[in-house]
């Protein structure tokens, strides 16, 4: 069923679905008064223009294409909010393997000879600051 724009005479525009068969019945405002058809240009959507897939090289031409290249090469549409996941994704991964590098230096500790774990203890208990850094 079409939609067509109406305007009153007082200037109030509205839109009305009509049956083809009712194209011709005059159509009346919510104020009462008689309204005329007013022609509005419709709205046409323009596929995307050319480019070349920076995946594989080949041309893109439409939508359909472009969601073909996509799908192909394991890719899916750019969303603002996959910036945030993926910070969350990458803190949670750096957190676990801040757990992991823990768990190893606590293992070699335990895993040392009790002498040289007491030797390791005084020196951190006279104030030397032990820092790794991750590269």
């Amino acid at each position: 069923m079409p939609i067509y724009t109406f305007a009153c005479e007082s200037g109030h525009a509205f839109d009305r679905y009509l049956k083809l068969a009712e194209y011709d019945v005059p159509q009346t405002c919510e104020c009462g008064k008689a309204a005329q058809r007013r022609i509005c240009p419709t709205m046409i959507a323009v596929d995307i223009p050319a480019y070349q897939s920076p995946i594989d090289g080949r041309w893109i031409n439409s939508r359909a294409q472009r969601q073909e290249d996509l799908k192909r090469n394991g890719c899916v549409e750019y969303e603002p909010s996959m910036k945030e996941h993926a910070a969350v994704a990458r803190a949670r991964e750096d957190a676990a393997l801040d757990a992991k590098v823990d768990d190893t230096v606590e293992a070699a500790i335990h895993a040392m000879p009790a002498r040289k774990r007491e030797q390791l203890i005084a020196e951190i208990d006279s104030g030397v600051d032990v820092e790794y850094t991750r590269v």
